[in-house]
């Protein structure tokens, strides 16, 4: 694969991602919002970049990569 193309790729995908993350952060606005009372589940994963954020009534648990946060609203 030519040095151009390797460019192009890498490009391409690190386009996808960013598109991933941005409906991912809209989601999690939605998740987090007192407003919404539903269950939800978002999964992103990028190369070696893993993302999710579930949520069960007032709890709420978010993994970034090798960390992680579990909240419980009462």
């Amino acid at each position: 694969m030519t040095k151009s193309k390797e460019v192009s790729t890498i490009t391409k995908a690190a386009g996808m991602a960013a598109k991933n993350l941005e409906r991912m952060e809209a989601c999690a606005k939605l998740v987090l919002d007192e407003e919404t009372k539903r269950r939800s589940l978002q999964l992103v994963s990028t190369g070696e970049q893993f993302t999710a954020l579930i949520r069960h009534g007032k709890t709420t648990l978010q993994f970034e990569g090798d960390a992680f946060a579990v909240t419980h609203n009462d």
